[in-house]
């Protein structure tokens, strides 16, 4: 893994323009180079072995792009290398460019990159790079963690611009993390009156016992989740519409600290997943706009009574005092 994967062939299209000059303005900059999704879970009672998935690498805010490379590495002994290609929508795409590697001849890492023909058609913006599939093997201890990150900056991961040189400002790294611990699905029975109704959890924490509640008066659910403090979390909750409905967004609260979920919903039921760092005990609160028709037929019932029965005492006080 030397920078060199990509340079000569860098050096070569820049020949025939070096005397070429591109005059650009750079302003102080915040490029990244990300690998996502951050946080790649699977459950070890579910996964089998062999079992692939995919990440995509991005840049942010970037300025005057022509090449690019990347090194990633990871455990060797958890993942695999599967494959790597450069999606149709990519930084360069519409332009004609050429790429180098993968070299994968070190266990748990890769080199890869990309370079454009023409120096005056360069990329500035957010965009993706390259993705990245990788195998999962057989792993006996369980839990396992290991981060998939950028490696050796500078020399086989680098970014340029027209000249041939590093970006201007330079850039940040962010890393991903491939998790694989044991998962449950529980099923939890909420109490509404004489009504029941049976709300799912499955996530790698532990739910405490009998702690999903039904909070009507906030409209909402509540349940508190446990796990090793300062590791991974996450739990998705499948809401019966029954029980616990939106006619607009979900407000997800982590003990007390609004925070961002992912929403989906069929003709019943309602799917909401968040991640977190445990720190534990964690309170889940599931805020929604609508809970339980029932209950809302009987407060309509109760406050269609009280007016009624004041309306009829008034009309009793009037009566008495005109005789």
């Amino acid at each position: 893994m030397k920078k060199s994967i990509i340079v000569p062939l860098i050096l070569l299209m820049l020949l025939p323009t070096l005397s070429l000059s591109i005059p650009k303005i750079f302003a102080e900059t915040s490029t990244e180079l990300q690998i996502l999704p951050e946080n790649n879970f699977f459950a070890a009672n579910t996964t089998a072995s062999g079992t692939k998935f995919v990440l995509t690498v991005k840049v942010v805010n970037v300025e005057d792009l022509m090449s690019w490379q990347i090194g990633v590495r990871w455990n060797e002994s958890l993942l695999t290398f599967s494959n790597i290609s450069i999606p149709s929508d990519n930084v360069f795409a519409g332009q004609s460019y050429i790429t180098a590697g993968p070299d994968t001849s070190v266990p748990g890492y890769v080199v890869y990159g990309a370079a454009i023909f023409d120096p005056s058609a360069t990329f500035s913006g957010n965009g993706t790079l390259c993705q990245i599939e990788l195998e999962i093997l057989e792993i006996t201890d369980v839990p396992a963690l290991c981060e998939i990150a950028f490696d050796n900056i500078g020399v086989d991961t680098f970014l340029l611009n027209h000249e041939g040189l590093d970006i201007e400002g330079g850039f940040t790294t962010t890393s991903a993390y491939f998790i694989y611990e044991y998962a449950y699905l529980q099923t939890h029975t909420v109490a509404v009156g004489d009504e029941t109704f049976e709300v799912s959890t499955y996530s790698n924490g532990e739910i405490e016992p009998d702690s999903v509640v039904a909070l009507i008066e906030d409209t909402a659910i509540a349940f508190n989740v446990t796990g090793e403090s300062g590791h991974f979390g996450f739990v998705n909750v499948t809401v019966p519409k029954a029980l616990l409905n939106s006619d607009s967004t979900w407000t997800v609260y982590l003990n007390g600290v609004e925070t961002s979920a992912q929403v989906t919903s069929n003709a019943t039921h309602t799917f909401i997943y968040v991640e977190f760092t445990f720190e534990s005990p964690i309170e889940v609160k599931i805020v929604g706009t609508w809970i339980v028709p029932e209950f809302a037929t009987i407060v309509s019932l109760v406050t269609l009574l009280m007016g009624t029965t004041l309306v009829t005492t008034t009309i009793i006080k009037l009566k008495a005092r005109k005789k």
